[in-house]
């Protein structure tokens, strides 16, 4: 089925880039799906046969009100057509297509606590200098690390996080005792 996804993601790909939207429609679609992960009452709404394609369309024209006028009808598209379970697919899809298109990259960014500003412009810059490529920070919080980092970028992992540090200490401090014993 993931044949589905793609399909949709492409034909959205290619009319976006027709229109000249492309970064605006990646941000609304990355936008919607993150609402409706965060708020189960919507995707609860649009998953449901219950309620009608017109009442579904109806909720998207208030929460997209604002948004690409060619992603809001993307989305009613993939209500009218009874798909609407296949757009977190359909998203992971027309991600790959934009990031591939725009050279860019996805960094997932461990940290201990929130960034400032000052400092995902500092990441960007060194995933730049790593990979040639303008990277697209998603920030997740773990506590255990204590401080520090942990950058996920193109299936590498650049631990500078003070856990890592201790945990690499750790290891050299075992093989070592391993080694003399």
């Amino acid at each position: 089925m993931a044949r589905i996804g793609l399909t949709y993601a492409e034909s959205l790909f290619l009319l976006s880039e027709e229109k000249k939207e492309t970064e605006k429609v990646f941000e609304n679609f990355k936008s919607f799906i993150k609402t409706m992960k965060e708020t189960e009452d919507i995707r609860k709404f649009l998953y449901s046969p219950i309620f009608s394609k017109d009442d579904k369309k109806d909720l998207i024209e208030k929460i997209l009100k604002d948004e690409s006028v060619t992603f809001k009808n993307f989305i009613k598209v993939i209500i009218d057509k009874g798909r609407e379970r296949y757009l977190d697919e359909s998203f992971g899809e027309f991600k790959k297509l934009y990031l591939e298109k725009s050279k860019k990259v996805t960094a997932s960014v461990e940290t201990a606590f929130d960034l400032t500003d000052d400092q995902v412009v500092k990441i960007k810059q060194f995933i730049f200098n790593k990979t040639g490529k303008e990277a697209i920070v998603e920030q997740k919080i773990n506590k255990d690390l204590i401080m520090g980092v942990r950058i996920f970028v193109l299936g590498q992992e650049i631990d500078l996080s003070l856990k890592g540090s201790f945990d690499r200490l750790e290891q050299n401090l075992k093989n070592r005792i391993e080694v003399s014993g």
